[in-house]
């Protein structure tokens, strides 16, 4: 392969030309490259964090576009859900998945409950988050009722378990943290 490479340059030179760089541009490029900084690699954690909300948010607004909930607007959803079928209706598979989020769910508020410093505020502000997540829910199983199988609708559900549970152990952990930073004050006082 060399031979017929070598061959070709040779037969097709003069297309080439002879054209060279101007006399010390080597040093002009060697000095541009030293001379800028070298480039640091950014956080990967928060671009990580962005994607997973952002598929998140992208898959309940697919879901809510393209599978509307049956709601009436008159009707309540929590007496629409009555009915509704639920994640351990279509498998035995998809019944670990909703028992195992429905305990890590538990878990996670019994452990906030427990939580002295969680200011009355913060408790609003999750308990309207998490009520917000589980009416969305509720309209999913009404959307999963009408159309029993469908990947994207159980998909929302499950990521939905998730987003609750990310919230609930980010704010257990900043908790946490908060009280360890108090606690760590408290001994340098003293």
């Amino acid at each position: 392969m060399s031979d017929k490479l070598e061959e070709f340059f040779d037969q097709h030179q003069k297309e080439f030309g002879e054209a060279t760089p101007d006399p010390g541009h080597e040093e002009r490029f060697a000095a541009k490259l030293l001379s800028q900084e070298p480039v640091t690699p950014k956080l990967l954690i928060s671009w990580k964090w962005v994607a997973s909300v952002a598929v998140l948010v992208g898959i309940g607004i697919a879901t809510w576009l393209f599978y509307p909930a049956t709601i009436s607007q008159n009707q309540p959803i929590a007496e629409s859900v009555d009915s509704t079928m639920s994640l351990g209706e279509l498998s035995p598979e998809y019944a670990d998945v909703e028992v195992y989020y429905r305990q890590q769910l538990a878990e996670r508020m019994t452990k906030v409950k427990r939580l002295d410093n969680v200011q009355e505020k913060d408790m609003s502000a999750l308990t309207k988050s998490l009520d917000e997540l589980e009416i969305y829910y509720q309209s999913l199983q009404v959307d999963l009722e009408a159309q029993p199988g469908n990947k994207l609708i159980i998909s929302s559900m499950i990521q939905n378990y998730r987003l609750r549970v990310m919230i609930l152990e980010q704010l257990i952990e900043e908790m946490e943290q908060s009280l360890h930073k108090q606690s760590n004050y408290e001994m340098l006082e003293s």
